[in-house]
C-alpha cells in the first residue's frame, strides 16, 4: 500500500473549487453567458424600451397642474421637482413649516398648506397617459 497524506482540511477543499454555476468565460455562441448564468434574460432590456416604463414613463399632466410645471409630458418625478422649484421661485415655503398654497397649487393639491407627502399622494390624480 503506498503512504496516503492526511485528508486536508474542509476549507482547503471549498477555496479551490471552481465556482459553481457562473460562467467564467465568454463565447461567441454565448455572448450573455458571463452576465446571465441561468440563460439569456426572457425581455432583454434595451435603451428604447427603459424609457417607457418605471420611474422614468412619461406622464401628461392635467390642466390644473399643467399651470405649474407646464404642459409638456413629464415623469412623476420630474414633476414634484417642478412644484418644489415652483414652491421656492414664489417664495411659499418657510423653514420648518408646510408650504402655503397659491391658487395655482390650491387647485392641484386641493388645500391651503402642504408638505411633501401631501405632494406625493395628491399629484397621481393629475397625471394621465401621454
Amino acid at each position: 500500500h503506498p503512504p496516503t497524506s492526511p485528508p486536508a482540511p474542509e476549507h482547503a477543499a471549498r477555496a479551490q473549487a471552481p465556482l459553481r454555476g457562473l460562467a467564467t468565460t465568454t463565447t461567441t455562441a454565448r455572448p450573455w453567458a458571463p452576465c446571465f448564468p441561468r440563460g439569456p434574460p426572457a425581455n432583454p432590456p434595451f435603451p428604447g424600451d427603459m424609457a417607457a416604463r418605471g420611474i422614468a414613463k412619461l406622464f401628461q399632466p392635467s390642466a390644473a397642474l399643467a399651470r405649474v410645471v407646464g404642459p409638456e409630458p413629464l415623469a412623476r418625478s420630474a414633476a414634484v421637482k417642478k412644484i418644489w422649484e415652483y414652491t421656492r421661485a414664489n417664495g411659499l415655503k418657510e423653514a420648518k413649516k408646510p408650504a402655503v398654497c397659491d391658487a395655482a397649487l390650491r387647485d392641484v393639491l386641493g388645500q391651503d398648506t402642504f408638505t411633501p407627502q401631501d405632494v406625493l399622494r395628491k399629484i397621481g390624480a393629475h397625471l394621465g397617459p401621454v
